[in-house]
């Protein structure tokens, strides 16, 4: 549940709340739409990298692998490039760093959510796993809002 904090403000505050009047800012009024159109195609390209993600962790093998797990290094890397382009979209002073800024987001929200829903088959057994992907599903739907 923690790990889709980062997602969830990612959609329901960064893109409806602070990047239009931060685009606006910089860009002025009469480009700000296109701007923004501009973004929600660079999340949709970076979005794109999913089913990538999805089988590189699922691949992940070896004691790295067995010493961390398959899927939470993915998390942790993921959280970090969140952060990283949420500190670099308060650092923006122009639209090129926004742009920066919020593919390194979306990245980071790619590389860690994929790994982190496919998490639990993995670690709860097979005849908990409804009502722990339930109790997921909550925790989810509450962090998003």
């Amino acid at each position: 549940g923690v790990f889709c904090l980062v997602p969830a403000v990612t959609n329901s505050m960064v893109m409806p709340l602070l990047l239009p009047p931060l685009v606006e800012k910089l860009v002025g009024d009469d480009k700000k739409a296109a701007s923004l159109g501009l973004l929600s195609s660079a999340q949709f390209v970076v979005s794109l990298a999913m089913p990538f993600i999805g089988t590189w962790s699922d691949k992940c093998t070896g004691s790295f692998a067995l010493r961390f797990g398959r899927r939470r290094p993915f998390v942790v890397v993921g959280c970090l490039l969140s952060t990283c382009g949420l500190v670099l979209l308060r650092l923006a002073s122009t639209f090129p760093m926004v742009v920066l800024g919020f593919a390194v987001l979306i990245a980071g929200n790619v590389t860690s959510w994929v790994p982190y829903m496919t998490v639990l088959p993995e670690v709860v057994p097979a005849t908990q796993r409804g009502v722990a992907a339930s109790y997921q599903m909550v925790v989810d739907s509450i962090s998003w809002g």
